[in-house]
């Protein structure tokens, strides 16, 4: 029996979920890589990092990748769905996710703006070879070996609205979240999407139009930062947007929003907090106001991705109760923002299998 993952490796952040008896086992980490060479002195003071092998070379993923070496890279450019370096970070988040052997009934996700000219190249891609994988762990003699045996491909944030509409076995549910116009928001590292439902249904028409790639996080907030930091002196003049993310994520968990540098730290936390005002005015103003009629007529916003934790106190400030908090719906409470794609991936699946 196939085993059903759902994964969203976005540019900024991979999110997977795995189907279990009772509920779902969650994953997350930064879809960076840096090439290692794995090899160690075993003095026992060395740093410790896990590393994937995957076609004979060894790489470090995520905040263990950045720290490892300098040649970390993400994943950028409309046209990667599909390529290696996605089918790549797939493969990982199924390895972390437990999957050794057997085979995957796989849900990905295509950004709006292209995402009917690269489903089918998704889908033809990953069921190569016959959806064979083969990926090494660190720490592990054999190597593991899966497949995927069915592959569909979901619009990013369209299969957020099945967390509300469906349970976790993937019934119907009773919430009605989704009656009348509803936005469903998706705020990624390099594009915001917009989906506009109506009673939960959506016009494919518009696919290609809702997606907005100058109100990226990266490009409107990270970007700015980094280049702030990097005038604070010669000790700072190399920091970038990935060092950025690794702080506020730290910073999101912990409290903690402190970079570092030659024994020095800077608190992040007010930089941070001015830029997500100027981006979500500028989104308000660009977006919402201009092209949804400042939400007039629509009953409810969602926020979803990488960026809702961040931006939904100043949704809330210009549109009040409008937008939506997850945390109050049964079918919803216990998902971050940032899983609703793949958790709602997962249920979705349910229904096809």
């Amino acid at each position: 029996m196939s085993t059903l993952v759902a994964v969203d490796a976005g540019n900024g952040i991979t999110n997977a979920a795995r189907d279990k008896r009772n509920g779902y086992d969650l994953i997350a980490f930064p879809s960076g890589r840096a090439e290692v060479s794995g090899y160690t002195l075993d003095t026992g003071n060395e740093m410790d990092y896990e590393w994937f092998d995957w076609n004979g070379i060894k790489y470090a993923v995520g905040d263990e990748a950045l720290k490892a070496s300098s040649r970390y890279i993400r994943p950028i450019g409309r046209d990667r769905y599909g390529e290696e370096f996605h089918q790549f970070l797939v493969a990982v988040a199924c390895c972390k996710l437990g999957i050794k052997k057997g085979e995957v009934d796989l849900t990905l996700f295509a950004p709006t703006e292209n995402f009917r000219e690269r489903r089918s190249k998704m889908e033809t891609n990953f069921l190569q070879n016959g959806g064979q994988v083969s990926m090494r762990v660190k720490g592990e003699r054999n190597i593991r070996k899966f497949n995927y045996d069915t592959v569909r491909v979901l619009p990013e944030g369209l299969a957020a609205a099945f967390c509300f509409t469906m349970d976790d076995k993937g019934n119907s549910t009773d919430d009605d979240t989704l009656a009348g116009d509803v936005l469903l928001v998706d705020i990624g590292a390099y594009t915001l999407d917009v989906i506009y439902l109506v009673n939960g249904q959506f016009n494919a028409d518009y696919l290609d139009k809702s997606s907005y790639a100058k109100f990226g996080l990266f490009d409107t907030v990270y970007n700015k930062i980094s280049n702030k930091v990097n005038l604070m002196g010669r000790d700072w003049s190399t920091k970038n947007d990935n060092d950025i993310d690794a702080a506020i994520r730290q910073g999101i968990e912990t409290g903690d929003y402190s970079i570092h540098s030659a024994g020095k730290s800077i608190d992040l936390k007010p930089m941070l907090t001015h830029n997500i005002q100027l981006y979500t005015d500028a989104a308000i103003n660009e977006v919402f106001e201009r092209h949804y009629d400042g939400l007039r007529g629509i009953k409810s916003m969602i926020l979803v991705g990488g960026g809702a934790d961040l931006m939904e106190r100043y949704f809330k400030d210009a549109y009040g109760d409008k937008v939506v908090n997850s945390n109050t719906h049964t079918s919803t409470c216990d998902i971050g923002a940032v899983f609703m794609n793949a958790v709602g991936g997962l249920r979705s699946a349910k229904v096809t299998v």
